[in-house]
C-alpha cells in the first residue's frame, strides 16, 4: 500500500463545534424575561442544558420559578419547576405563548394545562380570574 494513501486516511476528521457555542446560538432568540403567571414566576426554558434538566424537547414550554401557596397556580397544584407545555390544547412555547393563551380563555374558566414535572408529562386543571 501507499504510505501517502494511508496517511491521508488517518487524517482526523472535521469535528462538530463544542457543546457551548450550539447552546449559544441555540438561544439567541429566547429571553430570559420573567413574567406574572396566576401568582407564579415564570420564564421560558433557555438553552440545552435547561432543556436537559426540565425534560423537554429542545427548548420549548416556560418553567415555573416560584409558586407562592396561596397563588392561583399554588392552589390549583402547580410547583416550582414544573414545565407548562399545552393550555387548552395550545402549545406553550415561550412566556408570550403563555399569555397569550391563557388570556384567551373567559375570567373563571377552567384550563387543562399539560405540564413536564419530575421530567413526567402530567395534567393540571386551573382556574383563573
Amino acid at each position: 500500500m501507499n504510505l501517502g494513501f494511508l496517511l491521508a486516511l488517518a487524517r482526523l476528521p472535521e469535528l462538530p463545534s463544542t457543546h457551548r457555542a450550539t447552546a449559544g446560538a441555540f438561544s439567541e432568540s429566547r429571553s430570559r424575561r420573567v413574567v406574572l403567571w396566576a401568582g407564579a414566576r415564570a420564564c421560558n426554558i433557555v438553552g440545552l442544558d435547561e432543556a436537559s434538566a426540565a425534560g423537554t424537547p429542545g427548548e420549548a414550554g416556560v418553567i415555573l420559578l416560584s409558586v407562592p401557596d396561596a397563588s392561583e397556580a399554588g392552589k390549583a397544584g402547580f410547583l416550582a419547576d414544573d414545565v407548562i407545555l399545552v393550555i387548552d390544547g395550545k402549545p406553550v412555547r415561550d412566556i408570550q405563548d403563555l399569555m397569550r393563551n391563557s388570556g384567551q380563555v373567559l375570567a373563571g374558566g377552567r384550563e387543562s394545562v399539560t405540564i413536564i414535572r419530575f421530567q413526567q408529562e402530567s395534567t393540571v386543571k386551573i382556574q383563573l380570574k
